[in-house]
């Protein structure tokens, strides 16, 4: 039988005398109470066992949501933040209103609320992008 190493999440689940189905029925909860749409029940499971035992890195998604269940920072949890790709961020925006990354962006662009959203690492960099008002992209003439 191999030694597990007790993990600061797994630790800090344990600290609060909580059942793994405690913490999944609580992160489930928080996500719909933030208008986000919830992972099933069996992925939150699966997930959190991974991030507990350390198998798989805690995704973007659900850091604040541990973050909130726990009442503890990421660092305190032995989680972090992923830490945005600035100069990444940039040439998408850029790409996606027709300008430079020095140019900035019109931000007359009406703003559209959508309803809750799957946290997805994709979904999360496209939202991040799309969040940011900017003016629709300009058509430009091929030379003659």
């Amino acid at each position: 039988m191999t030694e597990q190493t007790l993990t600061r999440l797994k630790a800090a689940r344990l600290a609060q005398e909580w059942s793994a189905a405690h913490v999944v029925r609580e992160l489930r909860r928080i996500a719909t109470d933030r208008g986000e749409h919830p992972y099933g029940a069996d992925t939150v499971k699966r997930g959190l066992r991974r991030w507990e035992n350390g198998y798989q890195n805690v995704p973007g998604w659900a850091v604040g949501l541990l973050e909130q269940c726990y009442g503890l920072s990421a660092a305190e949890l032995g989680i972090s933040h992923p830490e945005p790709d600035t100069q990444l961020i940039e040439q998408a925006r850029a790409v996606l209103t027709g300008t430079t990354p020095e140019e900035p962006a019109d931000d007359s662009a009406p703003h559209v609320e959508r309803g809750p959203r799957r946290q997805t690492s994709t979904g999360t960099w496209l939202r991040l992008l799309r969040t940011q008002h900017h003016a629709a992209p300009t058509a430009t003439g091929v030379a003659s």
